[in-house]
């Protein structure tokens, strides 16, 4: 019975996500998501080299991109090396994953 009521919730919690995330994220923070996690070469690619690739992709000013990144960074759908640890790949963490199929529905 908990483990019923548990997934219960954990399914209306993704969804909920899911809703939020298509609705309060921008069109850019969208489509850079989504060529994060469609692009496979972009997938073992660190950020300034994925930066460079997206000003191309989604023609848009370098401020734009990477505002877009720092703040998808910020709010925890993906993961990527700082000023401390540099060359760490892009990655789409657990978070962002939900949110993308949420995104694809």
């Amino acid at each position: 019975m908990v483990d019923a009521s548990l997934n219960q919730e954990n399914k209306e919690l993704k969804e909920s996500l899911q809703i939020f995330s298509r609705e309060r994220l921008t069109s850019k923070q969208k489509r850079i998501l989504q060529f994060i996690a469609t692009n496979n070469k972009t997938r073992l690619l660190p950020v300034t080299p994925l930066a460079l690739e997206l000003f191309q992709a989604l023609h848009c000013s370098e401020t734009t991109v990477w505002n877009n990144l720092r703040q998808l960074k910020k709010i925890g759908i993906i993961s990527y090396g700082d000023q401390r640890n540099k060359g760490i790949p892009v990655v789409i963490t657990t978070l962002g994953k939900i949110i993308i199929n949420g995104l694809e529905e």
